[in-house]
């Protein structure tokens, strides 16, 4: 093996470990740029405007301007994060968890806690 292969495969290694370190720099920037967009796991509409406008449920910040309520994923199950919303905030018109809304079966459930 020459000096020149030798320089090549050092040269194919950093490059390679360059890459993976910028991009897993570059996944640490765009996350929390996205959640401070608005990206929102929990998109609650509440029927009336809440007296409260934010409160840690289930270990997750939930916050409410007027009417409307967003917060990220908790460790918790979908159900049981409507029911503690809708027991914290007031009842619930509509309520979605990463981008699937709640029907009204559901929505009722959630209500019935509050």
């Amino acid at each position: 093996m020459t000096l020149s292969q030798n320089t090549q495969k050092i040269s194919v290694r950093s490059l390679s470990f360059f890459m993976a370190a910028n991009f897993a720099l570059l996944s640490t920037l765009i996350a929390p740029t996205a959640l401070a967009a608005g990206v929102s796991y929990y998109q609650v509409e509440l029927k009336e405007t809440s007296k409260k406008d934010k409160k840690i449920i289930r270990g997750t910040m939930i916050r409410c301007t007027d009417t409307k309520c967003r917060g990220k994923k908790a460790t918790s199950n979908s159900a049981s994060m409507c029911a503690k919303i809708a027991r914290t905030f007031g009842p619930i018109k509509s309520f979605s968890a990463g981008g699937k809304a709640f029907d009204d079966s559901k929505l009722s459930k959630c209500n019935e806690k509050a």
